[in-house]
């Protein structure tokens, strides 16, 4: 017979009504304390795994309605269809996207609420979900019922549940991306302008990182400094300079960083520039501070003054040319401003009038220019 510890509970009753109906004993009755008594332990082992059970499906219920919540008000939207592509349930948020009480769409096909033009872009994702089994993303436009113009969503879609069910259902993500393709559209746009403008700038515009790392140079400076920008941006700013600047660059930087002392920004300054091919040309370079969150940046604004300095080199040489000619000329010169105010007089004038340092050096004021001639010879 089989040990008492091994039997089941229908087990244990039915011996123990067997002893019940033979006739009574010491054995018997041993026996039959023995089988209450695991009787007992029984019960109470039962009365644990029930309450076990109760606690485990109280939790499930706990779980189940937190999920619910999760699920209906979330601010995406939610919806499961079956392989035919007919809606079988769907949260609030999928239901106002649609613009159509949750409950009258239990059932109804979802590409209906598509727009005829992504029709076969539904099937395509659809047909793709169904065939590889795994996760679909597309977007398309959806019908609003306020309004005759489609508003855009992006569909991502994945098997719910495990591919061996008889009925397979797939949830879908449906996301309104209209406001985020509308933001994207916008910073392509100011980018296409800021760049528009920044390629027709005469100035050659440079933007580097407090690392003094290039970000972006513009067409005027490749022009300028003989570099593509596909070859200078992601370098550091000295090779577009000479010592002292070049070794010292990197300092001004750092020191700026720990100090907030400007010693370059905001501060226009004439330097010489380095071309790729190694020769020098003067320019002259303003650089001003952004900041972009938290990061901080540096444009420079470059201008290349090789004219410029070329043209004060040619006015120098002329002036000193008429200097020389007026310094060595046997006439006297003397030239004075629309005031009288004598503005310079030639040595031969100064010897004939004797009026050296208060004419040349101190401009007193004369008259008329008849005050330095002689009466007798005035008419």
């Amino acid at each position: 017979m089989k040990p008492l510890e091994q039997m089941t509970r229908s087990e244990l009753i039915q011996r123990i009504q067997a002893l019940e109906k033979g006739a009574p004993s010491v054995g018997a009755s041993l026996e039959h304390e023995r089988i209450l008594q695991e009787l007992q332990v029984h019960q109470v082992e039962l009365e644990t795994q029930n309450r076990e059970l109760r606690e485990a499906q109280l939790q499930l219920e706990i779980s189940r309605d937190r999920y619910a919540d999760l699920f209906d008000f979330a601010p995406v939207g939610f919806v499961t269809m079956d392989a035919n592509g007919l809606i079988h349930d769907l949260n609030l948020a999928a239901a106002e996207l649609l613009e159509v009480e949750r409950g009258r769409l239990i059932g109804v096909p979802f590409h209906l609420y598509v727009v005829p033009q992504d029709l076969a872009l539904f099937r395509e994702h659809f047909q793709q979900l169904i065939s590889e089994k795994g996760v679909a993303t597309c977007e398309l436009r959806l019908k609003r019922r306020s309004s005759c113009k489609g508003y855009l969503v992006e569909l991502r879609s994945g098997l719910r549940g495990g591919k061996s069910e008889e009925r397979q259902l797939y949830r879908t993500s449906v996301l309104d991306i209209g406001a985020r393709k509308e933001a994207e559209q916008a910073v392509r746009d100011s980018e296409s302008r800021l760049r528009a403008i920044l390629n027709t700038a005469a100035e050659g515009i440079i933007t580097i990182d407090e690392h003094g790392l290039i970000e972006s140079f513009n067409q005027a400076a490749e022009q300028m400094f003989g570099r593509s920008a596909g070859e200078t941006v992601g370098q550091n700013v000295r090779v577009l300079m000479t010592s002292p600047h070049h070794e010292q660059h990197d300092q001004y930087l750092a020191n700026y960083r720990d100090t907030g002392v400007r010693k370059i920004i905001g501060i226009g300054r004439e330097a010489l520039g380095v071309r790729k091919d190694g020769s020098l040309f003067p320019l002259e370079i303003a650089v001003s501070e952004m900041r972009l969150g938290e990061d901080r940046k540096f444009t420079g604004l470059v201008r290349d003054i090789t004219w410029r300095k070329k043209a004060e080199e040619s006015l120098r040489a002329s002036e000193a040319q008429f200097r020389s000619l007026n310094e060595a000329s046997p006439l006297g010169i003397r030239m004075a401003d629309l005031q009288g105010q004598c503005i310079y007089t030639n040595p031969r004038w100064q010897d004939m009038s004797g009026l050296i340092l208060h004419c040349y050096k101190k401009r007193l004021r004369i008259r008329s220019a008849d005050a330095m001639i002689f009466p007798a010879n005035r008419n």
